[in-house]
């Protein structure tokens, strides 16, 4: 057991977070000095197969399931409660390709491609005024 405490503070809201692991070192719980309680579970691979938060005193609490594929690689995850799911951003730009494989345009800023003969580079203008250069691909 390992606690992290305020001004020495031996019990109470002193103790910011006590620490607990299992025979295998494997973090088990954190108990947060607001009463929050996280817990973790590991299948017989110590591969973490689930995790939680009980939020002292709310309708807020999650848990999450991990599952994993021969190859121990995560394979699906569940979440316990909605507000704590991910979403994404929705965005639509458009992207209009040339003949070389490049961006002629992007969400309607022009781009333009010249090259360096010299120093072998291709740069890239777009239409408000920045401008990058890339190396030739040998």
């Amino acid at each position: 057991m390992w606690k992290i405490r305020e001004k020495g503070a031996a019990a109470g809201v002193g103790v910011l977070a006590t620490y607990t692991w299992d025979p295998l070192s494997r973090q088990q719980s954190i108990a947060w000095g607001n009463g929050t309680t996280t817990g973790a579970q590991y299948d017989l691979a110590s591969r973490l197969i689930g995790f939680n938060h009980d939020l002292l005193g709310t309708a807020q609490d999650v848990s999450w399931i991990l599952g994993y594929t021969n190859a121990n690689q995560l394979l699906t995850r569940a979440t316990s409660n909605i507000a704590y799911w991910w979403a994404p951003t929705v965005a639509s730009q458009a992207y209009v390709p040339d003949g070389l494989n490049r961006y002629a345009s992007v969400a309607g800023t022009t781009f333009s491609y010249s090259q360096d003969r010299r120093a072998g580079r291709v740069h890239c203008r777009r239409s408000r005024a920045q401008h990058a250069a890339y190396a030739a691909i040998a």
